[in-house]
């Protein structure tokens, strides 16, 4: 067990791929890899992290102690946090010998925190990952914010919850502070895929106009508390949508083409083709596409719409990759978007399923 050095947090569905992308530091001759689901394996040396996180989320320097009791880790954990950093411990319990992890957490928690050492239950400065097999105790420390962020979500999922209209809209948030976007850069953002609305409904609360493109219905009620919207549906949906809209609110305008006043929320009610990115009429500072199509036709999208997008706008694009290999999703949006877009940076963030997330921003033509 001595040769265990490093924790490698990962998702279990990049694991396999990972371990061909991916080198780990190269000290000791084992490392040790915990991915969500708790599997716990050893792997080459030769793996170490390089570059950018894309796989996984996070990587810390474990700690290895026998243990008789679990009350005795208390003061080996404690001296290796760093004075003034609030903490926070999770428990992964590899050998089910205790019926509750989080009564562990409480009790360790309880014998550690001290005026150097608080707890925090809402975004500790760190996070100790605690893993424990039969009666030997491995432990790392994470406190950069992505890791922190990482473990938090990841184990303890529920309390991470809000009241978001899809579940995308809480992978938008996590984009926006793992690429560390600057939105007040932006007054109006294009959302391409934008059913049910809940990337919508993230620009909207943060004060910006949006324009989104989808054939599917948004949650209109809901989106209205922002500001007057107006729906631009294809013409053999024209009446329908205005009996919709007249049910849920007269704030709510349904428009033969793009408007030519202002409005906080316009939503192009049809897919979106070449056509579409013609009609929109001006230049934004944003563009997003999570649309439920191959990462080649999301790609495709954001080349399309290239020119609507201002020189130094932003790009967030998600690249569903399902069963295919993350590397060729990777490749092929690296060397397809490079010619308008720059500062190319995919991560695979906790909220992402079978998907990555890409962030660039736009360059001059």
């Amino acid at each position: 067990m001595a040769d265990f050095t490093y924790i490698l947090l990962s998702d279990h569905r990049f694991i396999k791929e990972a371990k061909s992308e991916i080198s780990l530091p190269s000290k000791g001759t084992t490392e040790l890899i915990i991915d969500k689901y708790t599997r716990i394996f050893t792997v080459p040396s030769k793996l170490a992290i390089d570059g950018q996180q894309i796989f996984t989320y996070s990587l810390m320097q474990a700690n290895t102690a026998e243990f008789s009791e679990i009350g005795s880790l208390s003061a080996l954990i404690s001296e290796s946090l760093k004075p003034g950093l609030s903490f926070r411990i999770f428990l992964i319990d590899a050998s089910s010998q205790f019926e509750r992890n989080r009564d562990i957490e409480i009790k360790l928690g309880e014998q550690i925190e001290s005026e150097e050492h608080p707890v925090k239950l809402d975004n500790p400065d760190c996070a100790v990952l605690l893993i424990i097999k039969d009666s030997f105790a491995i432990f790392g420390i994470a406190e950069d914010p992505e890791s922190v962020h990482a473990i938090c979500t990841i184990f303890r999922p529920g309390q991470s919850k809000k009241d978001y209209i899809s579940r995308s809209e809480g992978k938008l948030e996590e984009a926006i502070e793992r690429f560390r976007i600057d939105l007040s850069t932006v007054d109006t953002c294009i959302d391409v895929g934008a059913a049910p609305g809940g990337w919508t409904d993230l620009m909207l609360r943060n004060g910006k106009r949006v324009i989104a493109i989808d054939k599917g219905e948004l949650e209109y009620k809901r989106l209205r508390r922002y500001g007057q919207i107006a729906i631009v549906p294809e013409p053999e949906e024209l009446d329908k949508m205005k009996k919709i809209s007249g049910t849920i609110d007269t704030g709510i305008t349904v428009c033969q083409g793009m408007p030519e006043q202002e409005f906080m929320l316009v939503h192009i009610k049809s897919n979106f083709g070449e056509e579409t990115a013609k009609t929109l009429g001006r230049r934004v500072e944003m563009l997003l596409v999570d649309s439920n199509t191959h990462y080649t036709e999301s790609i495709k999208c954001a080349l399309a719409l290239a020119d609507s997008v201002k020189a130094g706008g932003l790009l967030v694009l998600t690249l569903k990759i399902n069963n295919h290999k993350p590397t060729q999703a990777i490749d092929y949006a690296a060397s397809e978007l490079s010619a308008s877009y720059g500062d190319i940076a995919i991560k695979k963030l906790v909220k992402d399923r079978r998907e990555l997330t890409l962030f660039a921003k736009k360059i001059s033509p």
